[in-house]
């Protein structure tokens, strides 16, 4: 999910900060895709015009955080690992650690 702010055309800086504004959207997302297929994407810095990084994180963080813990690691981690076939790294030795 991501666009959110862009979708205002309030490319001044303007757009609104509210979740609720933007919940029909992430809603259709959301029951469009699933839990298990939406991934957090912020749109950054093309974003920039419209709002804040923090004020695009924190939308879809109050979204998110309605739906639960589970959906919310779903959301910003494990979804994006499965579509990216990223793979968990390895622990760093605590010598090797700066």
């Amino acid at each position: 999910m991501s666009g959110l702010v862009e979708g205002t055309g309030r490319s001044d800086g303007t757009a609104p900060r509210d979740t609720g504004f933007y919940r029909p959207v992430l809603d259709a997302a959301w029951e469009a895709f699933g839990e298990d297929r939406v991934v957090y994407g912020s749109n950054w810095p093309v974003s920039a015009r419209f709002a804040s990084l923090a004020t695009v994180q924190g939308i879809v963080a109050e979204y998110v955080a309605g739906r639960g813990a589970e959906a919310t690691a779903r959301f910003f981690h494990h979804n994006a690992r499965q579509v990216y076939g990223l793979r968990r790294l390895p622990s760093w030795p605590r010598s090797a650690r700066v």
